[in-house]
């Protein structure tokens, strides 16, 4: 994944920024300024309007008047808010699909985020400081990326829950193993009926912590793959080839 670059889409760095400011503007002004502008003079007009007809002018009466128009403010600001935000909506709508700058400009915008995202999770450290729950979280989320799709959950004799996910090559079943090293033959045994049971094709066996060389060569002659760290690393490096 290469890193996204302004000259890459067409665009310069002032470009962008005066995108974003104008954008910025106008959100402003079709939020904020035109929907209390409009609604504050419709408000008064509104008042006036009633007020001077009825012809009230005892104290509670004006006071009563007050709260009234306050509500029917609330209204006079609350609908030009609505046309307005229709508004905002139509016009980038109108640059998504005509300004041919503004599409370049968001699709910048989008993979660079995307690289962002990427970038941080091939640092190991960024493994080390999650959680469990959080790990297995991001190794599917990779898998998804990746062309797979969840098709089931599996609940091992141990309480834990296991994945068997599937593309059009067929499905496999995904263990992770995040507090401790891999050290004995046995673990992957018990995997393998899993496997089994749920019909999935291949397994494969995340450790953080890793795992011993009789374990991985046992894990060679079962034809069981098992990832590592770095072996996730690789796996997001040949996202977007």
């Amino acid at each position: 994944m290469k890193v996204p670059t302004y000259a890459k889409y067409g665009l310069k760095k002032v470009e962008v920024e005066s995108s974003d400011e104008r954008d910025r503007k106008v959100t402003h002004l079709l939020t904020h300024t035109l929907p209390l502008l409009v609604g504050g003079l419709l408000g008064i007009v509104v008042f006036f309007v009633y007020f001077f007809k009825s012809g009230q002018t005892s104290v509670f009466q004006v006071i009563y008047q007050i709260f009234l128009f306050g509500t029917i403010g609330i209204m006079c600001v609350g609908i030009p808010m609505a046309f307005f935000v229709l508004a905002e909506r139509a016009y980038y709508l109108y640059l998504n699909k005509k300004n041919k700058k503004y599409q370049a400009i968001q699709k910048y915008k989008e993979d660079r985020d995307d690289y962002e995202f990427w970038k941080i999770r091939k640092d190991e450290n960024f493994w080390r400081t999650l959680d469990g729950l959080s790990v297995e979280k991001e190794v599917l989320n990779i898998y998804m990326h990746r062309g797979f799709e969840l098709k089931t959950e599996f609940e091992t004799a141990e309480g834990e829950h296991d994945h068997v996910l599937a593309n059009n090559n067929g499905s496999v079943y995904i263990d992770f193993r995040t507090d401790s090293k891999i050290n004995d033959n046995e673990y992957l045994d018990a995997l393998m009926k899993n496997k089994i049971r749920t019909g999935a094709e291949k397994l494969i066996v995340f450790s953080r912590a890793g795992f011993t060389k009789e374990v991985s060569d046992y894990a060679g002659s079962m034809n069981i793959e098992m990832l590592r760290v770095k072996d996730v690393i690789k796996l997001i490096n040949e996202i977007g080839k």
